[in-house]
């Protein structure tokens, strides 16, 4: 099982290319990482790894 440490750093990671990519590939790979954490741990919450994911700098 992941842990909450392994979540937030993919958030950064596609959070750190979001102004290189575009915004539906990368809506569509978070959604994949979403849908895989989800299954690893059904405690994990989309809502914040979406809005990490997202949120400006």
């Amino acid at each position: 099982m992941m842990t909450r440490k392994d979540y937030v750093q993919t958030a950064d990671i596609l959070n750190s290319y979001s102004k290189d990519i575009k915004q539906e590939v990368l809506e569509d790979m978070a959604q994949d990482f979403i849908d895989m954490f989800a299954k690893d741990n059904p405690n994990f919450r989309n809502d914040i790894f979406w809005n990490s994911v997202f949120e400006e700098e």
